[in-house]
């Protein structure tokens, strides 16, 4: 399920941001550009900011309630992030946390120092199943971004949370193919016997 980060968001979600101690922090919304972009000075600061997307009716509903069919797939969240470092600039650290129906404390899925995915999505499995989901279900997901560091004092460093594909959350993929190359295989073989 594709989640635009900007504009277009998909029923059933609400999206927030946090410039927190970041100044500069833009929300771009042009030319499908869906994106939040964190900028930072290496001046010795170490600003935080995040975005967070809650799910009105928890992530097992918002996928489409998949438990049956897919029951032992892993939830994936996929999106586009890059780093613009200046020479000695510092680094950022976009950490993923999902939280739980209930709780106020998120468990960490992901840690990443200054990613760069070149346009592509990073994909972040987050070690809850499908199956999971029945039992504790998932009611938002936030990455952090923080930045810290840097011995160029001055200098600008850019961190990018998206991109024109928005953000997806899914099931692990490999499972469904592999269940569907059985099927296929026993169907074949059913033929071949009759």
């Amino acid at each position: 399920v594709t989640m635009d980060i900007v504009s277009g968001l998909t029923n059933g979600l609400t999206k927030s941001t946090v410039d927190g101690t970041f100044t500069g922090t833009s929300f771009i919304d042009a030319a499908g550009a869906n994106s939040v972009v964190f900028s930072a000075t290496s001046d010795g600061s170490s600003p935080t900011g995040s975005v967070r997307y809650d799910f009105d009716n928890g992530l097992n509903d918002f996928l489409g309630g998949l438990t049956y069919s897919l029951p032992s797939s892993e939830v994936r969240f996929e999106v586009a992030m890059d780093s613009t470092i200046a020479p000695s600039g510092g680094n950022f650290v976009v950490t993923g946390r999902y939280f739980e129906s209930g709780s106020g404390t998120g468990t960490v899925f992901s840690t990443l120092t200054s990613p760069s995915s070149g346009g592509s999505r990073v994909v972040m499995y987050t070690g809850v199943t499908m199956n999971d989901l029945q039992t504790t279900d998932i009611d938002a997901v936030e990455w952090t971004v923080s930045f810290g560091g840097g011995g160029n004092i001055g200098l600008q460093n850019v961190f990018t949370f998206g991109n024109s594909n928005g953000l997806i959350a899914a099931p692990e993929p490999t499972s469904a193919a592999m269940i569907g190359c059985a099927l296929v295989g026993l169907i074949a073989r059913r033929r071949r016997k009759a």
